[in-house]
């Protein structure tokens, strides 16, 4: 009967933070800046309100997230080709980037006991915890950055078990599932926290503006695809292309049947 009723009262929990569209700075191809390929958009940060399950068992909070205000999509210096320079989360008044040792994404999920569901029920029940989190490129934005081969993802559960997630993606979304263990959870277990920290900074390795988290698509080795700009008037197509594009961070926890 308990499981049944878990089944019925549990929805997704989610909790989004969005960054809408680009910031451009000056591009140079030659001596000097290319005509009209000097302007900078403005972006807004959007974190929607922390939505919480009926039950009031599970819940996400990104408060901790640190983005700024705006993507700075830039060349990463004075005719820099390399497809790991030129990408920064930063704020408003940011036209370049720079060194930003503080962008992250930084969200907890948080069971919480109550007198009738402890999270040692849940398992006992033969029902688990599953955590979600994908990041989604949407509109135009995935032809020209994509996602880095190495993350820096940390994971702190105070219940022990697994510090690391496992990780997919394709072109267009990143997706990170982390499943909490039933060996972890022992009688005396009541609730839980887990804390996820997802860097999204960008430091200067050699000659580049690294992001920890995104890089411009190579269009010498992906065929096809725009990719970071290398010729005068392609900066300027790019803004066009990636009017209205977004970049969506979402997370969502499931109490759900332990297959």
């Amino acid at each position: 009967m308990m499981k049944r009723k878990i089944l019925a009262v549990t929805i997704p929990v989610v909790g989004c933070l969005t960054v809408v569209g680009s910031g451009f700075s000056a591009w140079y191809f030659s001596d000097t800046i290319n005509d009209g390929d000097n302007r900078s958009s403005a972006v807004n940060v959007v974190v929607t309100d922390e939505v919480i399950a009926d039950e009031d068992n599970l819940k996400v909070d990104t408060t901790g997230t640190v983005l700024g205000d705006r993507l700075i999509l830039d060349q990463g210096g004075l005719r820099n080709y390399s497809p790991d320079s030129g990408i920064m989360f930063g704020a408003i008044d940011a036209t370049e980037t720079t060194v930003n040792n503080n962008a992250n994404w930084h969200f907890t999920v948080e069971f919480t006991d109550d007198q009738d569901l402890t999270l040692y029920k849940i398992y006992d029940a033969g029902l688990r915890v599953r955590i979600v989190a994908d990041i989604t490129l949407d509109g135009a934005l995935s032809n020209y950055i994509t996602f880095q081969d190495n993350l820096n993802l940390s994971v702190q559960p105070t219940i022990g078990g697994s510090t690391t997630a496992d990780i997919s993606k394709t072109d267009t979304k990143l997706e990170i599932v982390y499943i909490v263990a039933e060996e972890n959870v022992e009688k005396e277990t009541k609730n839980a926290t887990w804390t996820f920290d997802i860097g999204a900074r960008t430091n200067l390795v050699g000659n580049d503006y690294k992001n920890e988290l995104l890089k411009y698509k190579d269009s010498d080795s992906e065929p096809g695809v725009p990719g970071k700009p290398n010729a005068t008037g392609e900066p300027y197509q790019m803004e066009q292309a990636l009017i209205g594009a977004t970049i969506t961070f979402k997370v969502q926890a499931f109490i759900e049947e332990n297959k």
